[in-house]
C-alpha cells in the first residue's frame, strides 16, 4: 500500500514497559505518519484492550521481556483471537531461544533494541502489506477518488 495511505489509516498497539524506549517508538511511528498508536506499559493492560474492543484491527509491536505478562504469553492469547494478526516483537535479547520461538510461533518480524527509524518502517511496512486483509483499512468517504481507488486495489490484493 502507497506509504501515505498506510501511514494515515493504520492502527497501532505499542506495548513496552519502559517509558523511554516506548516514547520513542511512538515518536518513530508518528515520523512515520502513523497518527492511531495506542500505549501500554504492561500486556495485561493491552490484551484487556483488545478483548474490550474486538474489531480493532491493526499491527502489534510489543516487548517481549516484560513484568505481569511476557510478549511471548501475550503473543499466545491474542494469536487465540486473532490468529491472523500482525505481532512484531521488540526485543534486547538477540539469543537463540528467542530468535526460535519468534520464527517456530509465527511472529511476523522480530526488532532489536535499539531500534532504528529506518528498520521499524521497513518492517511495520511490510506487516501490514503481507497482513492487508486482516487490517481491512478502512476507506474513508472523505478520500479523493484516486486514493480511493489505489486503497482499494491495495489492500485487497496480497
Amino acid at each position: 500500500m502507497e506509504a501515505s495511505l498506510l501511514s494515515k489509516y493504520l492502527k497501532v498497539l505499542l506495548i513496552e514497559d519502559d517509558a523511554a524506549t516506548r516514547d520513542i517508538l511512538s515518536f518513530f511511528l508518528k515520523e512515520l505518519g502513523v497518527t492511531d498508536v495506542t500505549e501500554f506499559s504492561n500486556a495485561v493492560e493491552a490484551l484487556q484492550y483488545v478483548k474490550m474492543n474486538p474489531h480493532w484491527r491493526g499491527v502489534v509491536i510489543c516487548d517481549w521481556n516484560m513484568p505481569k505478562m511476557s510478549g511471548a504469553a501475550f503473543y499466545r492469547e491474542i494469536k487465540r483471537m486473532y490468529p491472523d494478526i500482525p505481532f512484531i516483537m521488540v526485543t534486547g535479547r538477540n539469543d537463540e531461544d528467542s530468535v526460535h520461538f519468534a520464527k517456530d510461533h509465527g511472529v511476523y518480524a522480530y526488532l532489536l533494541k535499539p531500534v532504528a527509524l529506518e528498520e521499524l518502517a521497513r518492517k511495520v511496512s511490510r506487516v501490514a502489506d503481507e497482513h492487508s486483509r486482516f487490517l481491512a483499512l478502512p476507506v474513508p468517504h472523505d478520500m479523493k477518488a484516486e486514493d480511493k481507488e489505489n486503497a482499494n486495489a491495495n489492500v485487497y490484493s496480497i
